[in-house]
């Protein structure tokens, strides 16, 4: 090599190593100065996503999804073959973001669970998509399914028989499941069980006679009377 093309390659590799100095340096100076990593902004691990639970609805005419509306989570639906652009609420909560939600079988309704004022006691709701928000309304009217002050309500969304869905009441420590069945329907009817009662049955009980005994815990009455009833268990259940 000669002495040009020698001085030619120090001169390249000097500037390379200034311009890498540069670079270097202007990294190193924008750490914080306490060699830190920089905070990521916690919105961005807690804030609501843009969308989020997209369903189907059994009947494939719908697809649900939450996302803001004014600012708190709510679900919103439009029809399958509609743009996300024509999605509209249907619930409208600005003061706690709607937790979870799901289909009816029959994909008539939209269940979804709320509390009030973040005292944890969840109510089961059931709103139409398909109706129109009535007059003056932004979003159409829910239904309260549970309301009853002071308790936790919790719909079992499975397909698995009864013995699984008593050891699930029994695993949520429920004081009570209320059961309904074709047969109940048909009567306008539901049968109520009073778990604690029950429980406290079968430690006694070793014979179908016994059994038949304890048959208290259990009871079929109008829907109607529901509530009434399920306030007595309550009481009963709490001295």
């Amino acid at each position: 090599m000669n002495l040009h093309k020698f001085r030619s390659v120090i001169l390249a590799l000097a500037a390379a190593l200034i311009c890498f100095g540069n670079i270097s340096q202007a990294v190193i100076s924008a750490q914080p100065a306490s060699g830190l990593p920089p905070i990521i902004d916690r919105e961005l691990f807690f804030g609501d996503p843009e969308i989020s639970g997209a369903q189907i609805s059994p009947d494939g005419k719908f697809i649900s999804f939450m996302k803001p509306f004014k600012g708190t989570r709510n679900i919103w639906v439009k029809r399958t073959e509609e743009p996300f652009d024509k999605a509209k609420p249907i619930t409208a909560d600005t003061q706690r973001p709607i937790p979870a939600y799901f289909w009816s079988r029959d994909g008539k309704y939209i269940l979804f669970v709320q509390d009030k004022a973040g005292d944890e006691n969840y109510l089961v709701y059931a709103v139409n998509p398909a109706d129109a928000p009535a007059s003056g309304q932004e979003v159409p009217a829910a239904r309260n399914l549970t309301d009853l002050k002071g308790v936790r309500a919790e719909i079992y969304a499975g397909t698995s028989g009864m013995k699984a869905q008593m050891k699930y009441a029994d695993k949520r420590r429920s004081p009570v499941a209320i059961i309904e069945g074709g047969d109940e329907r048909a009567k306008g009817s539901v049968t109520i069980k009073d778990l604690a009662l029950g429980s406290e049955h079968a430690k006694n009980i070793k014979d179908r006679e016994q059994w038949s005994k304890g048959a208290d815990a259990q009871v079929e009455v109008l829907r109607g009377d529901l509530v009434a009833t399920v306030k007595q268990i309550l009481a009963r259940a709490r001295p």
